[in-house]
Formats: C-alpha cells, structure tokens, sequence
C-alpha cells in the first residue's frame, strides 16, 4: 500500500514537471505542422503549418491545394490585431470585445482561426500538449498565446515577467461636477499587469 502511494505521488510529480510556463511559451521559437486526408473520399489533404519567432506566429492553413489561407499574429504588439492573407495582406484591428462585435471580420478571423487550432493542431498534432517540444505542445502553447491576445487584449513582452492587458472602455459624458471624484484608473486604454495564462 505505501509502494503505492509512492508511485503515484511520483507520477504525479514527473508529470507535472514537464508541463512549460506561459513565459517559456512566449520566449521559445518553433515550427511545426500536420496534415490529414479529408473528405471527398479521403484523397485530399489538409495541412496545417505554424511557425513561432520571438513574438510573432504565422499560421497557414492549406486545402484541397487550392484553398489557402495565412494569419500572421505578433503577441507583442500594439494595437491588437491580425494580418490576414496570402500574397496581399489585411490588417483587421480589434475594436471592441467579441462578446460585443462578434459580427465584425476581426472577430470571425479571430474566431476562425481558433476553431483551426483547435480542430485540427490540438486533436490531430502527435505528442502531449505539457511538452513544448511535441507538435501538440507547441500547438497548445500558441493556442493560449493567441486566446489571450485575440479575444482578452493581453499584449505580451519578451522583457518582462508580467504582460500588459489593454482595456478598452467606453466613453461616458459626465457631469464637470462628477469628474473630480474620478479615480485615475478608470482612464480608457491603461495597461495594467495581469498574471493569468
């Protein structure tokens, strides 16, 4: 029975050991890919590619060998917002949370792009989503990168151990009278630190 407790507990403690932190996700450069055959009938492929470097992830997503598609995220930057296509690139900004604008092409790009993720690298990439050195791991650690940096407005840096989050409140006229009261950290557009992943 002590043997036992043993091994689990030592199981335990492996397994968690090899699990990365956001900071190394954020810090590590990597590529990585996977494809599958899809329907009609299984003779087609699809492939999805997706390169880390610094704060930056490309992702591309081919299709029949005609449709493709690419998204270029840096993590790091200011204002949030995603490049979008192949030969000619669009710049779709957020605006506004998408639990607001969820019709707006930032948020279905966001949306779309998560889906991928999601339903093809975290299901069909091979490995374990703890090991950042495994086709699923680095999947998943882009995954997170880009759930908080898409949907929350958490902007990331390389320098530091926190990340900043980018707020973005509406304007409110107010009396002159209230404004005195006003306390400083209701001003639209701080950053404030945040240490969630």
């Amino acid at each position: 029975m002590l043997y036992l407790r043993f091994s689990l507990i030592l199981l335990l403690l492996t397994s968690y050991s090899h699990a990365f932190e956001q900071r190394e996700c954020l810090l590590k450069e990597f590529s990585t890919s996977m494809e599958r055959f899809i329907d009609p009938m299984g003779i087609f492929k699809l492939k999805l590619s997706l390169e880390k470097k610094n704060c930056e992830i490309t992702v591309e997503l081919e299709k029949y060998k005609i449709v493709k598609k690419k998204w270029i995220i840096d993590v790091c930057r200011t204002p949030v917002h995603i490049k979008v296509g192949v030969k000619m690139v669009e710049v779709l900004k957020r605006q506004n949370s998408c639990q607001i604008e969820e019709n707006s092409e930032y948020c279905q790009s966001a949306q779309e792009l998560i889906a991928l993720i999601q339903d093809e690298g975290l299901i069909f990439a091979e490995g374990q989503k703890e090991n950042l050195s495994s086709d699923h791991g680095k999947f998943y650690c882009s995954y997170g990168l880009f759930k908080q940096y898409l949907y929350e407005g958490v902007v990331f840096d390389q320098q530091e151990k926190l990340h900043l989050k980018v707020e973005k409140k509406e304007l409110i006229k107010e009396p002159v009278a209230d404004k005195k009261n006003e306390d400083s950290s209701s001003f639209p557009g701080r950053l404030e630190s945040s240490h969630e992943f």
